[in-house]
């Protein structure tokens, strides 16, 4: 419902923390582990290039009743390592998500359930900051990352999830970061004599 601002204390990350890890026991972590690309999140909300925003939504405990979004749920579930064709919790989740995500259209998946062409992900879990930054990296069209947290949070009958929308700006951060790790993986790697590959740039030929 309101917009998340970094005021210059602990209570941004904290509550970043709160977003990203809200699912106990699912690959829980903290966002306090990987401080570096939690900074930049920081900074991006700091020059505007990324707004989160709060949205309650109603949710059907009863979803699996719902026999057009469960084949729509079992449908996508062939292209991940979802459980399909089983009633687990997450799913449950997830088909929640893809009822109120019907406005946007048809989904595919990559890596994320995605609508409108890879403009629009959505995640059903946790997830760090890391792999959020990555995502941004390797998808230039995504512009709304849209995390549904633990219904277990919310109160009864209903749920909530965050929109992370992105500028361009933000994904000129984003590759600044990876461009940043790789130049400190190579630095390290020349002082100990690794080998490391080298990472393929735009506009490399294929061998394949």
């Amino acid at each position: 419902m309101g917009q998340i601002s970094y005021i210059g204390k602990f209570d941004s990350a904290e509550r970043l923390d709160k977003i990203l890890y809200s699912y106990p026991g699912w690959r829980r972590d903290t966002v306090m582990n990987e401080q570096r690309s939690l900074t930049v999140l920081l900074t991006m909300l700091t020059q505007d290039e990324l707004a989160i925003t709060e949205h309650t939504y109603p949710y059907d405990v009863g979803i699996y009743d719902d026999k057009e979004m469960v084949l729509l749920y079992d449908s996508l579930a062939r292209k991940t390592r979802w459980k399909h064709f089983e009633r687990t919790a997450i799913g449950a989740v997830r088909i929640n998500a893809l009822r109120l995500m019907r406005e946007a259209g048809p989904p595919d998946y990559d890596d994320y359930i995605s609508y409108r062409n890879g403009q629009i992900n959505i995640h059903c879990g946790n997830i760090g900051p890391t792999t959020l930054l990555m995502n941004l990296v390797r998808h230039p069209e995504l512009r709304e990352f849209i995390i549904f947290a633990h219904p277990s949070q919310a109160k009864e009958g209903t749920a909530k999830y965050y929109r992370f929308e992105f500028s361009k700006e933000a994904h000129d951060t984003a590759g600044r970061y990876q461009n940043d790790i790789f130049d400190y993986v190579r630095r390290i790697s020349a002082k100990h004599s690794w080998i490391i590959p080298s990472i393929p740039i735009d506009g490399d030929n294929s061998t394949e």
